[in-house]
Formats: structure tokens, C-alpha cells, sequence
């Protein structure tokens, strides 16, 4: 199969073989490797908000994921009085919908945007929830937007808006660099993010201030 210009072979046994799925993907051999599974687990982003929920923006779409090197994404204030699905703050999303597998966010902190702890995110869009074992969430943002993992994602299945399944996502392939060097960059990719959010928030309030002035 052939995706972004890579191309793999697997040969697949008899008890391997799932008659009722054909996703070449989910038979890649990543033997000798290591697939992403081994570091993270993946969940469908949302569980079911609690009363008392603190959930004081508007729900993350994709429209707001500005993608590039930008660090955070649009947020409005818009206080939920009964949001369904939540995520905390500090959540690694990735979108599962094939036209938007740039979409990968991490969601701020409550001090960045001025708000009391725990501070949660109503979803919209379709994403996974990615929770990795080491907790360098920053670190996993960047690798997961980079050529080195995309170019290796499985193209997705579902008609004419393809999405990718957790099980395929799971098995995609990966080579890392050493827990080390993931620390370091997590660390210096929050310490920015943390300056992004912000000043994001800052000018947002500032602005707000100058117009009902």
C-alpha cells in the first residue's frame, strides 16, 4: 500500500485474517519496531460532563485549530449550562476525520486563559484523546504533526468523509527519540505554549476592555 510515498508489504496468516475487515492497514508488520500503541492510549475524546462542570468557552471545532507552529487555538467565551461531552484541560486532541488529521491540539491550562481549576472543554468535532504513558503531551503534539509520523498514518475508512478507527490509529508505526530528548522538547514546547495562551488571552481581554469602554 502506498501512502505519502511510502510503501509497505505484509503477509498476512490464516489466523491473522479477519474476514470482516479488509483494512490493509490494520495487517502492517511493525516487527522489529514499535507501533504507537506501546506509548499512548487513545480514547474518543468526550466523557460525560458532571454537574458544576466549569466549561466557560464554546465548543472546540476543527474551524478553530489554527495548525502551522501555532501552539494554541480560538477559544469564546460562551458559559455551558448543560455541555455533554467534556474534556479537562491539558488533553492531547488529534482529529480523526481524514481532511482534518492536522488538527492536533493540546487544550491550555486554566491559569493560561485566566479561569479557576479544573477548567474543561466541550467537543464538537470528531477527535481521539491521546494520553501518553511518559506525560509529554507537547512533545507528542509536535511529533504527532510532523512529516515523520504523518506520512505513515493509514488513509482512514467511511465512505466519502473517511475517519480513522482507534485500532488502526493504534498501529501506526513510530520511532522516537530517546525519553531524554522528549523531555527537553516537551518542556521548552510548553514553556511556549504557556506564552502563547497567554498573551492570546491578554490581547482577547484587552480588546474586549477597549470596546465596552
Amino acid at each position: 500500500m502506498r501512502k505519502n510515498g511510502k510503501y509497505f508489504a505484509t503477509v498476512v496468516s490464516q489466523n491473522q485474517y479477519k474476514p470482516s475487515i479488509w483494512d490493509p492497514y490494520l495487517y502492517r508488520n511493525t516487527e522489529g519496531g514499535h507501533s504507537l500503541s506501546q506509548f499512548v492510549t487513545v480514547q474518543r475524546a468526550g466523557k460525560k460532563a458532571q454537574k458544576h462542570c466549569h466549561v466557560p468557552f464554546r465548543s472546540v471545532e476543527y474551524r478553530d485549530i489554527l495548525g502551522g507552529e501555532c501552539l494554541s487555538f480560538a477559544l469564546e467565551k460562551e458559559e455551558h449550562s448543560n455541555p455533554q461531552h467534556v474534556v479537562e484541560e491539558n488533553t492531547l486532541l488529534f482529529g480523526t476525520m481524514r481532511a482534518y488529521l492536522g488538527n492536533i491540539v493540546v487544550t491550555p491550562l486554566a491559569e493560561w486563559v485566566n479561569q479557576k481549576a479544573p477548567l474543561y472543554f466541550a467537543v464538537k468535532s470528531e477527535f481521539f484523546a491521546v494520553y501518553p504513558f511518559d506525560e509529554l503531551h507537547y512533545f507528542w503534539l509536535i511529533y504527532f504533526r510532523s512529516k515523520k509520523f504523518t506520512e505513515f498514518l493509514p488513509i482512514g475508512s467511511g465512505g466519502t468523509r473517511p475517519r480513522l478507527t482507534i485500532d488502526s490509529f493504534e498501529q501506526t508505526p513510530v520511532d522516537l527519540p530517546d525519553l531524554q530528548t522528549r523531555r527537553k522538547i516537551h518542556e521548552k514546547i510548553r514553556e511556549l505554549a504557556g506564552v502563547e495562551w497567554k498573551t492570546r488571552t491578554a490581547v482577547a481581554e484587552t480588546v474586549n476592555s477597549l470596546l465596552e469602554s
